[in-house]
């Protein structure tokens, strides 16, 4: 479909042309269980490799960095001051609020926070894969759909979407409510949007996408204020999240203020922290970890620019208008430390590169590549190595 033509899809249709679901989800599960015991065992022997336990960290090698503090927020949810042993408590409401709730809910059953998170995030990335197939298939093959799948799992940083993150939870709820907006089933578009502002602010950068969508095709005047009424409930996360710190802090915008002062980051012009990196970069520096920053940043312009530039010509402008929100938004801060990561969000960009590489050994060649990356990341996160 070209970019001129932007009809939502009858849901009805959907049952003649789809691959069932059953079957579908059957292989996604399949598929996510197979690289996630890669995974296991990439980080497993990475500690042994570096001298540490194995065994005895088969949960723990996941629970790094930002995991830690998820996993906690998940325990004792948001509080004004530190509950011991974790003084940094209070700085967790930076954390958007659904996914440690997700993981709160599951641990129920669970019994181990750990295990609860990457439950939630395994059963994220499942639904991940099914919308954004279930989406690609709209407009191209079978085929299409499923190189857009799997070149989402073998993004060099999507080892993030087996671990304790919000990432997975985030994109599966933004492709949901975008394959939902575009089939017309407006009142799951809006409760999928609700759940991916409550989970990262990416999911702000909806907005433009689900209001293109309302306007697709010929609709009369009042099905368009239907449309806009359902998909109004997409701001219900965001205002959640701004009611806690309310709540808690006394303040809805006290996660501004946490960033500012202790991780001195605040709203910048998408090209300051561009800026920054290259500057940093040409004079040099000893400090891997900050080369690793912002090497990761300017690789991860290189790679999604060139393909959102090709998203206005190959894809529709809802999707073309979530990647280039979300791009800019991801942008816009001037402490960019995890920009590869937030990369995963950004469907729009394996859509892409689904329909660049339709010649088998180009995508073979591609996915070899990136799944040796990530492979090599992976490495270094088990043993909590920086890695975005």
């Amino acid at each position: 479909m070209t970019s001129g033509n932007i009809a939502p899809v009858d849901a009805s249709d959907l049952s003649r042309v789809a691959l069932p679901t059953v079957a579908l989800l059957g292989r996604l599960v399949l598929l996510c269980v197979g690289i996630r015991i890669g995974l296991e065992a990439i980080g497993l022997a990475s500690l042994g490799a570096h001298g540490q336990p194995v065994w005895t960290q088969a949960l723990d090698l996941w629970n790094r960095w930002d995991g830690q503090h998820y996993v906690r927020l998940a325990e004792v949810g948001y509080v004004r001051s530190a509950r011991p042993p974790n003084a940094d408590d209070p700085l967790f409401i930076v954390f958007f609020p659904l996914y440690p709730l997700t993981v709160h809910i599951v641990s129920l059953v669970a019994q181990n926070f750990v295990l609860s998170s990457l439950i939630v995030s395994f059963a994220a990335t499942v639904g991940a894969g099914y919308f954004l197939f279930r989406l690609v298939a709209l407009d191209a093959d079978e085929a299409t759909a499923w190189r857009a799948v799997l070149l989402l799992f073998a993004f060099p940083t999507a080892y993030f979407l087996a671990a304790p993150f919000s990432e997975a939870l985030c994109l599966f709820a933004v492709v949901a409510s975008i394959y939902a907006a575009r089939t017309s089933v407006w009142a799951t578009a809006g409760i999928a949007g609700a759940l991916a502002t409550g989970t990262r602010v990416t999911g702000v950068a909806l907005a433009p996408a689900l209001i293109a969508e309302v306007f697709a095709g010929n609709a009369r005047v009042r099905d368009r204020v239907h449309r806009l009424v359902w998909i109004s409930f997409s701001a219900a996360g965001i205002l959640l999240y701004l009611a806690i710190n309310w709540i808690v802090f006394g303040n809805p915008l006290w996660f501004i203020e946490v960033q500012r002062a202790h991780w001195s980051n605040h709203f910048a012009p998408p090209w300051e922290p561009v800026k920054a990196a290259i500057e940093a970069l040409l004079t040099g520096g000893n400090d891997f970890t900050f080369t690793f920053i912002y090497g990761g940043l300017v690789a991860g312009i290189l790679v999604a620019l060139p393909l959102l530039v090709l998203a206005v010509w190959r894809l529709r402008p809802p999707d073309t208008l979530y990647g280039w929100t979300g791009f800019i938004l991801m942008l816009s801060s001037s402490w960019l430390i995890s920009f590869p990561r937030y990369l995963l969000a950004l469907y729009p960009l394996f859509i892409v590169g689904a329909r660049l590489t339709r010649r088998l050994p180009v995508f073979i060649a591609l996915l070899v590549a990136c799944g040796a990356l990530q492979g090599w990341l992976m490495w270094r996160y088990a043993v909590g190595e920086w890695t975005f």
